[in-house]
């Protein structure tokens, strides 16, 4: 959670983002793009606005990257962490937590409550970056003066993007992972609670359910039910990082950029083909 505070977050930004922006300068520096500029002052306008649309690309880039990382290392940790028993017992009514369940199951259910509420904010930072490369493909077209896109210049864009959509799928596949454990975590317990004859004794010290059944209030077979019910709605959300595919918001970024690019090489082709 130190780690996801603004002063850290803001200085591994800033650090990655000059690295990333020397690497880019030196790989422009290949072959600059051209720039259709009329004198000094606008040659030296241009080049700033250049290096601040390039700045700015790769700090919301890396702000996206690093939210995601620090979160992937969250969900990693949250597997083993105790979960307040306060919380269990008060501060989630009205919810799944009023099964009579158990707390370990509860618990179970809080980690992946915070795996898609974590995973939720940190895609809609996915978006970000992505705006500002929509935004550098068509004020370089041909159809406003004579720009172009050099190579370094496209290889570039194309790092970054790869970059973007790699940060998004490594926090899906984390968040999967995270329900993938509570389920099968929940389908065990639930299995043990079906073999299970009578309600575990108060003092028990052994065997599946001990010390459970007087917390949950209810025999074995219901128990079991309820677990199984649990893992079903569990396995039935479609939100945050278990949205379809074709619906995360790496796919849709992707998306607009290429249909962006896709409509002014169009205009490209209409105008300027004569």
């Amino acid at each position: 959670l130190g780690r996801m505070r603004f002063g850290a977050c803001a200085t591994r930004v800033a650090l990655a983002t000059l690295l990333f922006l020397a690497f880019a300068v030196a790989l422009l520096s290949l072959d600059w793009p051209n720039s259709p500029h009329r004198g000094a002052w606008a040659a030296w306008f241009n080049h700033v606005l250049q290096f601040v649309l390039i700045g700015s690309t790769m700090a919301l880039l890396f702000a996206a990257l690093d939210a995601s990382i620090v979160a992937s290392r969250l969900l990693r940790r949250i597997l083993s962490a105790p979960v307040d028993p306060e919380l269990l017992r008060s501060g989630l009514q009205g919810t799944t937590l009023d099964y009579p369940i158990g707390d370990p199951a509860r618990s179970h259910w809080v980690r992946f409550r915070l795996a898609v509420e974590v995973s939720a904010a940190v895609n809609r930072l996915i978006y970000l970056p992505f705006v500002v490369l929509l935004l550098l493909a068509p004020i370089r077209s041909r159809v406003f003066d004579a720009w172009d896109f050099s190579l370094p210049y496209v290889a570039l864009l194309v790092i970054s993007m790869v970059i973007a959509v790699r940060c998004a799928l490594d926090l899906r596949k984390q968040a999967e992972r995270l329900r993938s454990h509570v389920l099968k975590e929940l389908d065990h317990e639930a299995e043990r609670w079906e073999i299970q004859k009578v309600p575990a004794e108060p003092d028990a010290a052994t065997g599946p359910g001990a010390g459970e059944a007087s917390t949950s209030g209810a025999p074995p077979k219901l128990h079991a039910t309820l677990l199984r019910r649990l893992a079903a709605e569990i396995r039935s959300v479609r939100e945050g990082p278990f949205r379809p595919l074709s619906q995360e918001p790496v796919v849709r970024a992707l998306l607009v950029v290429l249909g962006g690019t896709g409509g002014i090489t169009t205009a490209e082709f209409l105008f300027l083909a004569r």
